[in-house]
């Protein structure tokens, strides 16, 4: 399937630009990386408030070189995990794999 360009430029902008949420709310952002050379991937994940002010992230790096929607959905189960754990109430998600 050849996407449209109009598609494609959604797609770029969304990988690349930060929205922020509506006021007073949290934003949940995870980003996967892929290492194949060293057989591990990378989580970051990323706590912000509504004016793009980090409240707190943490890092993980993993072994093995899951599919992009497994590293995802990894990376996702961490963040959710980690989130309880501080107590934050996250209204919205974002997530990245690279």
């Amino acid at each position: 399937m050849i996407a449209s360009p109009e598609r494609a430029q959604l797609q770029q902008q969304q990988t690349t630009s930060w929205l922020k949420p509506p006021t007073g709310s949290l934003k949940l952002s995870i980003d996967a990386m892929l290492f194949k050379e060293f057989n591990k991937f990378g989580v970051g994940i990323f706590i912000r408030g509504d004016q793009g002010t980090f409240v707190s992230v943490k890092t993980l790096l993993l072994d093995g070189i899951p599919e992009p929607g497994e590293a995802k959905a990894i990376g996702l189960l961490h963040a959710l995990i980690w989130a309880q754990e501080l107590v934050y109430k996250i209204s919205y998600l974002s997530l990245t794999v690279r």
